[in-house]
């Protein structure tokens, strides 16, 4: 075996770590000639042997990985749903980590990319076999049928294909193996006969929680390759009759996911996927929708409530009750490169807090604002947009050039030293995030309210010596890191108390991993997210609400809500939108129609940005368009700044109020 460390490098010059150290064994996400598996290998020479099988065209696992890094340089940008690593890292760089493809397709979709949880991927369609396949270690991986990159390797999709040769000992070639071939076909009439024994099967118990049309993501507790069933119910029984781990291992069932539907599943049908998921009611499914064959359902403690329930309760639980708890909006915001992003976020701000105290009056939530600037001199908006300027982390502490996002927790630091607001509670934002609807205080009690990101696993084994560096002692068991929430330090609701005690150690965390080799390159661009819930753990914030429909991410989220109950209220714009003139989604690839913010990095958009295609079904998409052309048409003198880059230090251009009395207050004084 040859020793070293082999890299490949995306276009965005992200490391991907195909594989490291000598002798250690490595999870890999192998996809060649239709063959997916997670699997473990302890050399190269055994990866070689796992793609020759798969792949008798391919001389060896750098040639394959070459093949599919070739194919990912070809496209324009890389995507994920929920900022997928770099997102929330910094406005310069976001988008620069992209989505797990979902397990229906060998590329990457718009549901499967949008919702996934986990970074193993495939179809029971297969991979495609001319870009090869993906190697993978716990630091990074590049999709080559999606030609998109997520930060690390966790749960599984139940759509992998396993062939004899790389399967666990407990899966064996059953299935859809040999090389990743569809299983023979049926008998015919066998489809219709088992959709008709299906269907007079009785339906699974009220407790199995099923979810048709879906499929969940998890840390495999039973392979179903291995293990075929007739029902959701059998398939729901087994998951609840293993809910207590075996001996040996740290978790029993609590998601089971079963494919009944023969057309959608081919050679995974019946197959029933027992898997255990670290806050599954705070995770988005891998992929749903009619073209999806999975059942799927969560049972035991983390089951959710009853579906009569949820719509009522999604309603109940966002309402305000008791006396109002208003929050303070405080945006940091570097710059130049989100001087418009920061008018249009201002705009929406004030927009939803007028039409949230026309209906709600007192019970409103929705306090002050500031806009955090921690470039450290005063700029144009100051006038226009309340303002703390914050001094950029100096260099005598360390040198950061390559990552201002560093000045971040700093400024924070600084700003809740000298703030003075009548709010108890602080909502941390971005000026790439919309508001959709006036927002409430999502906090209930003293526990924090926050967006997860499925990419913050502080509890996985990849992560944990890491984590372990920053924690008091070094030690840090599975279970406490559990404890510690998928969350950055934003859309993140706290009160001004806890804001007290987190943000310095925010600061000295986020130096820390900084200055840590191993670390800073293993985290990149999400480290002080890492620094940042690390840190509220260690101020002994264990129990953080986390809440899926606070932010919708589009091109990944097409839909203005949730699930019935449960609409979103920021809409958060850190992804390429490509789409073709028939409205038909192109991930991977310039669209013939297309919005991406990175496009006026340097000058403001025009007013009337183009309208999506009519085709075109992402009703998220669309609201982020109508929304930026709402603001920059009722912003005076957008023009002049759109065509200057600057904005104007005075305006002749008088707008009429809207029809709800609301007018943005751009040339004179701001409101507080």
């Amino acid at each position: 075996m040859q020793k070293g460390r082999y890299r490949l490098h995306d276009p965005q010059s992200r490391v991907v770590d195909a594989l490291s150290r000598p002798q250690t064994a490595f999870r890999v996400l192998l996809i060649a000639a239709g063959l997916t598996a997670v699997v473990t290998v302890a050399s190269l020479s055994e990866l070689s042997g796992l793609i020759a099988q798969a792949n008798p065209d391919a001389l060896d696992w750098r040639q394959v990985a070459g093949r599919a890094v070739k194919h990912a340089e070809s496209l324009p940008h890389l995507h994920h749903q929920q900022r997928a690593g770099s997102a929330s890292g910094a406005d310069g760089a976001a988008g620069n980590v992209g989505a797990t493809a979902s397990s229906g397709s060998s590329s990457s979709t718009g549901s499967g990319a949008s919702t996934s949880t986990g970074s193993s991927t495939t179809s029971s369609g297969g991979a495609d076999a001319g870009t090869g396949a993906t190697v993978v270690s716990g630091g990074g991986a590049t999709s080559a049928g999606g030609g998109v990159a997520a930060p690390q390797l966790a749960q599984t999709t139940t759509s992998a294909v396993f062939s004899a040769a790389s399967a666990p000992a407990d899966v064996g070639g059953g299935g859809a193996a040999g090389g990743g071939a569809a299983a023979a076909a049926a008998p015919a009439g066998a489809a219709e006969e088992e959709e008709a024994a299906a269907a007079a099967a009785p339906a699974a118990p009220e407790e199995c929680h099923v979810q048709e049309n879906t499929e969940l993501w998890g840390d495999v507790v039973k392979w179903g390759a291995s293990f075929k069933v007739d029902t959701a119910g059998e398939c729901c029984d087994a998951c609840l009759q293993a809910l207590q781990p075996e001996a040996g291992k740290e978790h029993g069932c609590n998601v089971w996911v079963w494919c009944g539907d023969s057309e959608l599943c081919k050679g995974q049908h019946r197959e029933c996927w027992l898997k255990y998921l670290l806050r599954p009611a705070a995770t988005k499914p891998a992929r749903e929708g009619p073209d999806v064959g999975w059942t799927s359902g969560i049972v035991g403690p983390d089951a959710p409530a009853p579906t009569s329930d949820a719509a009522a309760a999604s309603e109940a639980a966002d309402a305000p009750s008791g006396p109002a708890r208003k929050f303070h909006v405080v945006t940091s915001a570097q710059g130049s490169a989100v001087h418009w992003q920061v008018r249009v976020h201002y705009y929406w701000y004030l927009k939803q807090k007028h039409r949230c105290e026309t209906e709600l009056a007192e019970r409103c939530e929705m306090g002050g604002f500031t806009r955090l600037l921690h470039s450290g001199s005063p700029d144009d908006l100051m006038d226009e947009v309340p303002t703390f300027v914050a001094s950029p982390l100096p260099d005598s502490v360390v040198k950061h050039d390559w990552y201002p996002v560093l000045n971040r927790p700093w400024a924070f630091a600084q700003w809740v030293k000298q703030a003075n607001i009548s709010e108890d509670y602080v909502l941390m934002s971005e000026p790439d995030h919309i508001f959709l609807r006036p927002l409430p205080n999502f906090m209930r009690g003293d526990a924090p309210a926050a967006f997860p990101f499925f990419y913050i696993e502080p509890h996985k084994e990849e992560n944990l010596p890491e984590v372990r560096k920053f924690v008091p002692g070094g030690s840090l068991t599975r279970q406490q890191a559990e404890e510690i929430a998928p969350i950055g330090n934003s859309p993140t609701f706290l009160s001004l108390k806890q804001m007290k005690e987190v943000m310095p150690l925010w600061t000295n965390v986020s130096i820390a991993i900084f200055k840590d080799p191993s670390a800073s390159e293993k985290w990149g661009w999400v480290q002080e997210m890492y620094a940042f819930t690390i840190s509220l753990w260690r101020v002994g914030v264990k129990k953080v609400d986390l809440v899926l429909h606070f932010m919708a991410q589009p091109p990944w989220d097409s839909k203005m809500q949730l699930s019935p109950g449960k609409p979103y209220y920021i809409c958060h714009y850190t992804y390429g939108n490509d789409f073709d003139l028939a409205g038909t989604f192109t991930p991977g690839k310039y669209g013939r129609w297309r919005f991406d913010k990175r496009t006026y990095a340097t000058r403001p958009p025009p007013r009337h940005l183009g309208d999506p295609p009519k085709g075109m079904k992402n009703d998220m998409v669309r609201t982020l368009v109508n929304s930026i052309n709402e603001a920059t048409a009722n912003i005076p003198c957008w023009d002049e700044y759109a065509r200057t880059g600057k904005r104007p230090a005075t305006c002749g251009e008088k707008l009429p109020p809207q029809a709800d009395g609301f007018s943005y207050p751009a040339y004179r004084d701001a409101a507080a």
